[in-house]
C-alpha cells in the first residue's frame, strides 16, 4: 500500500503541473482576446499615437495574390524540388509536398509573407516554414504600405465572418476579390500598426511557450504511466 501511495502521489504531482498550465494557457488566451478587442478597434489606443482611425478598403493598400494550379505530376514526397503550400499547411504538417516542376519567382513565398486559405477554413497565416511556392488555392497578401503581421491580426475576425456567413453544400470558397473589398476599421499609421502587431505577437509567443511546456508534461506524464504502472521503475 505504501508503494502505490507512491506512485499515485508522483502521477497526482504531474496532473496537477498539467491542471495548472492548462488554466495559465486559458487565462493568457483570455488577456489576449480581450487585448484584441480594444487595440484591433482603436478602443485602446498605445501610448503615442493620436492619429485618427478609418474606414478603409483593404484593396485601397493591398493586392490579394493566387496561387499557381502546378501540375501534379511533379508533386512529390522525397523533397526533391521546393516544398509546395497547400491549404491544409497553414495550420498543419500532416502530408508535406515538394514540386520538382518549373515555376517563377513570383510564386516564390518567404518567411513572414502573409498568406490566406481559400478553400473550408478561410485563415491567416504567417508563414514561417521556409521557402515554399504558393499553390492553387493559397492567397497572399502584398503591400508595401501597411504591416503584414498587423493586417494578420486584422484580418481574423472579418475571414471568420466571411466564412461564416458563406453557404455551400461542400467546401465553402473565398475568391481575392472578397478580401479585396473587405471594408475594415483601421489605423493607416505604420508604425502604430507595428506597436499593435509586436503587442499581440509577444502574446502569441508566451501562450505558444506555455503549450510547449504543456505537451511534455502530458509526454512525461505517459512515460512515468508506463514505468511506474508497469513495475519496470520504482519509487524509494
Amino acid at each position: 500500500i505504501e508503494e502505490q501511495q507512491r506512485v499515485a502521489n508522483a502521477l497526482s504531482d504531474v496532473d496537477t503541473l498539467i491542471a495548472n498550465l492548462e488554466k495559465l494557457i486559458a487565462k493568457k488566451k483570455n488577456i489576449k482576446q480581450g487585448a484584441m478587442q480594444q487595440l484591433l478597434t482603436g478602443r485602446k489606443r498605445l501610448p503615442g499615437f493620436s492619429k485618427p482611425w478609418i474606414d478603409k478598403k483593404l484593396g485601397e493598400g493591398m493586392k490579394f495574390q493566387c496561387g499557381a494550379p502546378f501540375q501534379s505530376t511533379y508533386f512529390n514526397r522525397e523533397h526533391q524540388g521546393v516544398r509546395l503550400i497547400k491549404n491544409r499547411d497553414l495550420k498543419s504538417d500532416d502530408q508535406i509536398y515538394y514540386y520538382d516542376g518549373e515555376y517563377t519567382y513570383d510564386y516564390i513565398v518567404k518567411n513572414g509573407n502573409l498568406l490566406v486559405g481559400m478553400d473550408g477554413d478561410f485563415m491567416p497565416c504567417l508563414w514561417n516554414k521556409g521557402t515554399a511556392l504558393l499553390n492553387q488555392r493559397v492567397g497572399r497578401i502584398l503591400t508595401n504600405c501597411w504591416s503584414l503581421p498587423y493586417l494578420y491580426y486584422i484580418l481574423i475576425k472579418p475571414l471568420l465572418e466571411k466564412q461564416d456567413g458563406t453557404g455551400a453544400t461542400t467546401v465553402k470558397h473565398l475568391s481575392h476579390r472578397d478580401v479585396e473589398n473587405m471594408v475594415v476599421y483601421m489605423t493607416t499609421d505604420i508604425q502604430e500598426q507595428t506597436a499593435i502587431a509586436n503587442v499581440l505577437s509577444d502574446m502569441d509567443t508566451e501562450i505558444a511557450t506555455l503549450e510547449t511546456k504543456l505537451a511534455k508534461y502530458r509526454t512525461l506524464k505517459i512515460g512515468m504511466m508506463q514505468q511506474l504502472l508497469t513495475g519496470k521503475i520504482r519509487l524509494v
